[in-house]
């Protein structure tokens, strides 16, 4: 039954990996979900509150960057509302067609969107490739982030 478990957990975390680049599933759920059923039904090691605490923070600081930092550059670079959700709305629409259209489609979206809310071409490249390099900077940040804290976890059930 040990191995149903770790087939689990290790699956929950190649689905967080996966919501980490793909917007639409929910990366830290699942790397939470394989954290607690490890600890109930593997094995009840201490993982320590440290471990906890930064699980728990990381969690709560992707919300932050996923929805609240992304929209506050979009808009100190002069973006409005419709390009924040036209961002968002791209990103899920592309996801059939690759990483690359999620990043280039919801840059076109906001382009556009601003070119049409009678913006300059600059202005509106300016804007949308301020919000791809958050969103690339988001993504890489999670990816070490994650990446650390999986390795903490190793070694301490290993």
């Amino acid at each position: 039954m040990e191995t149903i478990w770790w087939i689990i957990v290790i699956a929950l975390f190649v689905l967080g990996y996966i919501g980490i680049i793909l917007p639409v599933l929910p990366d830290m759920p699942f790397f939470w979900a394989g954290f607690v059923i490890y600890h109930f039904f593997i094995d009840k090691v201490d993982l320590g509150w440290g471990f906890w605490i930064t699980v728990h923070s990381m969690t709560l600081l992707f919300i932050l960057g996923d929805f609240v930092i992304q929209g506050y550059l979009t808009k100190k670079y002069g973006g409005s509302n419709i390009s924040v959700w036209a961002s968002i709305i791209g990103m899920i629409v592309s996801i059939p067609f690759g990483p690359i259209a999620i990043v280039l489609v919801p840059m076109a979206l906001i382009f556009v969107i601003e070119m049409l809310l009678n913006k300059t071409a600059k202005e509106a490249f300016k804007i949308s490739l301020s919000s791809i390099f958050t969103l690339i900077f988001s993504t890489l940040f999670k990816l070490v982030v994650v990446t650390g804290v999986l390795i903490w976890f190793a070694w301490k059930v290993v």
